[in-house]
């Protein structure tokens, strides 16, 4: 076994036939010097660009390596922007949705259009459920991963913008008219709807008294889905949840 006296403990280059590498300390038994120019035939120069949120981000290097070993690793000085957005991108593929900026805003736009492909299929909207946004990403991201560094970068881009132009103009006012993200209560006040990707009616929370004035229960979807009415007590506390706002009413008042 050789240790720090051995002949070849000097040796910058060893041919090891025979070594022990548990438990982290690495024990050679049989090895033989190796001339470091008898390899020179054997060292190829690579390009790597990849994409790694635990190192900083996009990393782009040129190398020098016989097979797996790297022998020396520099900065490339001057990668092709298309193969840095094609390591973005494929990082997005691979680390997912948590490299993104994936806001309750961005999600609810995201639900409206999935409960509209439920409920409206002869209108062939497009799929944006997070797994087939991730997968394309290079589809409707790449122009804005340009210059695109850091993980902190990644984040500010702003999905509901940069894919609400994928949507043409009678797409984006449909949108607006058959799955509004909110609903004018009879006290004036603009509330939230709330969606769910599974196409299930939207909820709607709301103080009761804010619906006073209200002859029937709300729709969208030019009336062919009811809101899910969670009433609130003045001081928001749950009351009620209905679809049946006049029977009710009807219940609580008389």
């Amino acid at each position: 076994m050789a240790g720090h006296t051995d002949d070849l403990a000097n040796e910058p280059w060893l041919a090891v036939a025979h070594m022990d590498a548990r438990e982290g300390l690495c024990k050679i038994f049989l090895a033989a010097p190796l001339n470091p120019k008898d390899l020179a035939p054997l060292v190829k120069e690579k390009e790597i660009i990849t994409w790694d949120t635990e190192h900083g981000g996009l990393i782009a290097t040129q190398e020098l390596r016989i097979g797996n070993t790297i022998l020396k690793s520099t900065p490339l000085p001057e990668p092709v922007e298309t193969d840095l957005v094609a390591a973005i991108s494929n990082g997005i593929k691979k680390e997912g949705k948590q490299l993104l900026n994936f806001d309750d805003d961005f999600i609810q736009w995201q639900n409206r259009i999935l409960s509209i492909r439920k409920w409206r299929p002869e209108l062939h909207w497009p799929d944006t459920s997070t797994n087939t946004l991730l997968l394309t990403n290079n589809e409707w991201l790449a122009p804005f991963l340009i210059g695109i560094k850091k993980p902190a970068e990644l984040k500010k881009l702003k999905l509901r913008e940069i894919l609400s132009c994928t949507l043409t103009k009678t797409q984006q006012d449909l949108l607006h008219k058959l799955a509004p993200p909110s609903i004018v209560v009879p006290s004036g006040a603009k509330v939230k709807l709330t969606y769910l990707p599974s196409g299930a009616p939207p909820i709607l929370a709301v103080r009761l008294q804010e619906l006073f004035g209200w002859k029937k229960s709300p729709t969208i979807n030019e009336g062919l889905v009811k809101v899910i009415l969670y009433l609130l007590s003045p001081g928001f506390k749950p009351v009620q949840v209905t679809t049946d706002l006049m029977s009710f009413l009807a219940t609580y008042l008389f």
